[in-house]
């Protein structure tokens, strides 16, 4: 027991040793300018084989490499140098790593970077949040149906362009609305997001078409997704959808009003506490004497009493100025009305003494 003891020991010593000895990397990236590019697969000391795909606005790329502290880089000069690499065509990296132990072990890692020809019309991913989505989403299939529980208020789009150059633009139909919108992919393989309202018990057309890259004006290179969009409806005991709740209520909160045409609790209008419905406020907010805020009811909605405070001030200030004046003028006056009692007094006096 104790020599197999030993012998085991032994194995995991050398085989520790090899490992710290194993020249290799703690870091390896591909970017455009200061733009990171994905590395597939992700970065693993022990994986040694990659790939990194540019996108079409990607004319070169460069390789960054760390080693880890008893290795070297041998063609690090090589790495560093931007390279360029034209649409459609790849270019393989290696990165040679050799151990600074005294040896003469060397690893290999390589990267084979490829950019795209700019004619890539299919999204990467596509999703509605809450949404389930028949068939599963796949980039070549065009035609979707998603159902969408009561309590989403909306439809939330998040996809993921196959090229950060693609442009999209979303069409949405639901009863007589219609809303486009045109938007930019963001950086690499980051996803966008849309958000498109749609009624209880309702249902909504989104046509989502992708344009290339290159900016083909050829509606026959582009792609075009359809997304079926049926929201389900709120049950028969709790038949009003309440935003503020986020779900299907018996009834509504203050500050909302019962709108079963639309199934679903509908806001008041500004300043309005209670209404039976958006024109017609049964409460407004309370005035507040100490803010200087004034709120009347008029016709049905709510109203904050405008206070011309510029003329207020204006008229304020002059009434002070005013009494200023007369202050001054008084004190002014004063004293020469005691002088001239005290010159009569005397000279009344004078005369008294005469007689």
């Amino acid at each position: 027991p104790g020599a197999m003891v030993r012998w085991w020991l032994a194995a995991w010593a050398g085989a520790w040793g090899s490992a710290v000895d194993a020249p290799g990397l703690t870091a390896l990236a591909v970017r455009f300018s200061d733009c990171p590019v994905t590395l597939r697969p992700q970065f693993r000391a022990s994986v040694y084989i990659y790939q990194a795909v540019l996108d079409f606005s990607m004319n070169s790329f460069a390789v960054d490499a760390a080693p880890k502290r008893t290795s070297k880089v041998v063609n690090s000069d090589e790495l560093w140098r931007t390279k360029l690499i034209e649409p459609g065509t790849s270019a393989r990296v290696d990165v040679h790593v050799r151990s600074t132990l005294g040896t003469e072990i060397e690893a290999t890692y390589s990267i084979i970077v490829a950019r795209q020809n700019g004619t890539d019309n299919k999204l990467r991913a596509l999703t509605v949040e809450d949404g389930s989505f028949t068939p599963t989403f796949n980039p070549r299939v065009e035609d979707y149906i998603v159902n969408l529980p009561a309590s989403s208020d909306a439809a939330a789009l998040q996809f993921t362009p196959m090229d950060t150059g693609q442009s999209i633009q979303i069409v949405s139909v639901g009863g007589t609305e219609r809303i486009s919108r045109r938007l930019e992919a963001q950086p690499q393989h980051r996803a966008s997001a849309a958000s498109f309202p749609i009624s209880v018990g309702q249902s909504r057309t989104l046509k989502i078409t992708v344009h290339p890259a290159n900016e083909d004006p050829d509606p026959r290179h582009w792609r075009s997704y359809t997304l079926k969009i049926s929201r389900a409806p709120c049950p028969p005991a709790a038949p009003l959808f309440a935003p503020d709740m986020g779900a299907c209520s018996p009834t509504c909160n203050d500050g909302y009003f019962r709108d079963y045409g639309h199934s679903r609790c509908g806001r008041c209008a500004p300043l309005c506490l209670k209404c039976s419905r958006w024109s017609t406020c049964l409460v407004c907010e309370p005035s507040s004497w100490t803010k200087f805020r004034f709120i009347t009811k008029s016709e049905g909605f709510c109203r904050e009493v405008q206070v011309p405070w510029s003329y207020v001030i204006a008229s304020s200030a002059a009434v002070i100025v005013t009494l200023a004046t007369c202050c001054l003028f008084c004190c002014r006056a004063q004293p020469y009305g005691k002088r001239r009692i005290e010159i009569s007094n005397t000279e009344s006096d004078s005369d008294l003494d005469m007689q």
